[in-house]
């Protein structure tokens, strides 16, 4: 980054102490205008607050080019009062050199320049004022130049009236309007609606920077308007001397054609005339030749005194030429000085940031370190957690599992207690053997119902232990992750329960029969406390 680019984003960063405005888009403007048209004013009312002291007086307020800076609505306005033309107390090449200190005033270079009219007759002051910005400036000026009308109080209708009673009734005043591209606007000092005022002179300054693609008056700008002015000052000495030239030719050509018509006056009379006309003729040539002489003599000293007014001129030139490079080189001088400061500053502020860039990763590295110390807690309390769970798990397998035991024994139980029953049947069927066909068939066909009973209350065994193995394996499922919150962990084992319980509930409901015989004597309580066990809503009856 260059000094002066470094010099530019310290002075933006510093304009504003409580609110940082690099941020906002920015726009560089410059009061121009003749003293007492209000340029102050004009400026308090643009920023919305008393920014410059304006002061009614035929004198100029402003001295010195003064900057003050402000936000509205979303953009950053800095403006620079310069001081008025025409001023009775300051020397006008002392105004001069303000109006171009302007432009270096705003790096890299205003965006618009208001000239400020007040509101009018247009009179030949005003025109005179113009003229010395374009000399001082440039003709490019009116390129970048909004005209502001100020004491719009006194006008009725605003901006309408502007044109009907002011562009539309002065010729001048309408052809510097087109030359600043029509635009123009009404300032009213003391009005309420300050605000809309502003937001339609920013408008037309929109309208500028589209017009010149963004671009900003530069230095380049200024340096090519003061050759042009130097080329015209020559062009302007050039046909001066070109002038006293041909006056000089045109005054011979006089005197030949005078002395011409004399010789041929005299060759026209008579012999005896000829000696009085050739004393005359000398008389006349004496005369003539006095009189070129005479006019010799004062084209001479008119050219020695041309020559010595043009030696003084250049003279003067080089030395204002002097005077101006001393004082660049003064304020170069101060410049660098400037800029070593600001460097120095900028520099330590660079140590300041690293310090506290230093500062922000050592707090970034302790919060990392708590955050880490956190992260284990809250895993070993979370392995904590799932460690219960499985302790939790564990007890009710082992429930279940001395539950499956328990109904194991009690259909063992209840086997034996059949194949002992069927003994006794055979038995009995032994003894009732002349008892009717029809009996014994009935009988017969009573054992076969309680065998199928039997083979349905097996299928339920097998379809209980196969739910306690889907069970322990979700369970072992569960263990394996390790995201899931507290909440999930407890909630889980529930609806696995109940989605394992609830599953085969119609299938069954689907198995249950009605048992009659010895079947309901001997098996009925065992089943029912199993089916109840497992969450079923049914009974064998």
């Amino acid at each position: 980054m260059s000094t002066l680019s470094r010099l530019a984003s310290f002075s933006s960063f510093s304009t504003k102490g409580k609110k940082d405005s690099s941020s906002l888009p920015e726009v560089r403007l410059v009061l121009l205008g003749k003293t007492g048209s209000g340029k102050s004013s004009t400026g308090n009312s643009i920023l919305c607050r008393k920014a410059f002291e304006p002061r009614v007086s035929s004198s100029s307020a402003t001295h010195r080019c003064r900057r003050a800076c402000g936000d509205f609505r979303g953009r950053h306005l800095t403006l620079l009062d310069t001081p008025g033309l025409l001023d009775t107390q300051q020397p006008p090449a002392e105004v001069q050199q303000e109006l171009k200190r302007s432009v270096a005033l705003l790096f890299p270079g205003p965006h618009v320049f208001l000239l400020v009219v007040p509101v009018g007759r247009f009179t030949k002051a005003d025109e005179e004022a113009v003229c010395q910005i374009r000399e001082t400036l440039g003709p490019d000026v009116l390129d970048f130049s909004v005209v502001v009308f100020t004491h719009g109080d006194t006008l009725e209708e605003g901006a309408a009236a502007a044109k009907d009673c002011l562009i539309d009734g002065s010729l001048d005043l309408a052809e510097l309007v087109a030359k600043c591209g029509g635009r123009y606007c009404v300032f009213n000092n003391r009005t309420a609606k300050n605000k809309e005022q502003v937001s339609e002179l920013l408008t037309l300054v929109d309208g500028v920077l589209e017009a010149n693609e963004g671009k900003c008056f530069s230095n380049a700008m200024l340096r090519r308007a003061e050759e042009e002015t130097e080329r015209g000052k020559e062009e302007a000495a050039k046909t001066l001397r070109e002038e006293e030239e041909r006056k000089k030719q045109e005054q011979e050509k006089v005197v030949r054609q005078w002395y011409q018509g004399q010789l041929k006056r005299v060759e026209l009379k008579s012999v005896k005339e000829m000696e009085e006309m050739r004393r005359s003729q000398m008389l006349a040539r004496e005369r003539t030749e006095t009189l070129i002489r005479e006019k010799e003599e004062a084209l001479r000293v008119t050219r020695e005194e041309n020559a010595k007014k043009e030696k003084e001129w250049k003279i003067q030139e080089v030395m204002q030429m002097m005077a101006i490079r001393l004082e660049e080189e003064k304020k170069r001088e101060a410049l660098r000085g400037k800029l070593e400061h600001l460097a120095q500053t900028l520099e330590e502020q660079t140590e300041r940031e690293q310090k506290m860039k230093r500062d922000m990763e050592e707090m970034i590295q302790k919060e990392k370190a708590e955050n880490e110390k956190r992260e284990r807690d809250r895993e070993q309390q979370q392995l904590q957690k799932e460690q219960a769970i499985r302790q939790r798990e564990e007890l009710k397998r082992a429930a279940l599992q001395k539950e499956q035991d328990r109904l194991t024994q009690a259909l063992e139980e209840q086997k034996r207690k059949e194949e002992k029953r069927e003994k006794q049947i055979a038995t009995q069927i032994n003894m009732e053997r002349e008892q009717s066909q029809m009996e014994r068939q009935r009988e017969i066909e009573n054992v076969k119902a309680e065998k199928r009973r039997n083979d349905a209350l097996q299928r339920q065994l097998w379809l209980i232990t196969s739910q306690l193995e889907e069970h322990k394996a979700g369970r072992n499922g569960n263990a394996k992750k390790g995201g899931l919150n507290n909440h999930s962990d407890k909630s889980c084992p529930e609806m696995d329960g109940k989605a394992i319980t609830e599953k085969p509930k119609e299938d069954r409901c689907s198995l249950v029969r009605p048992v009659s015989g010895y079947v309901h004597e001997m098996g009925l309580v065992a089943i029912n406390a199993g089916l109840e066990h497992v969450g079923s809503q049914c009974n064998i009856q």
